[in-house]
């Protein structure tokens, strides 16, 4: 289902074909580890707890992320 898309992706964005069956295939390797990892969670902690928890976790990430120096740097 991704493969027909490569080409797309790499004239939208101005890369290879190359580089963008690279981008692809590393989104794809994120999800299989997340996966994972969120079956850990749920499985110890519960569906409520990682339904509360992860957003919690990944707003605490965006606050931190926008107070640092860093991002001042791009603009």
């Amino acid at each position: 289902m991704i493969i027909p898309t490569i080409p797309v992706l790499a004239r939208h964005f101005g890369v290879s074909a190359g580089g963008a069956a690279q981008i692809v295939t590393v989104f794809a390797f994120g999800k299989f580890v997340g996966t994972i990892i969120g079956g850990v969670v749920l499985d110890r902690m519960g569906t409520r707890a990682a339904l509360v928890g992860g957003p919690l976790v990944g707003g605490i990430a965006s606050l931190s992320a926008r107070r640092s120096s860093l991002w001042s740097a791009a603009g």
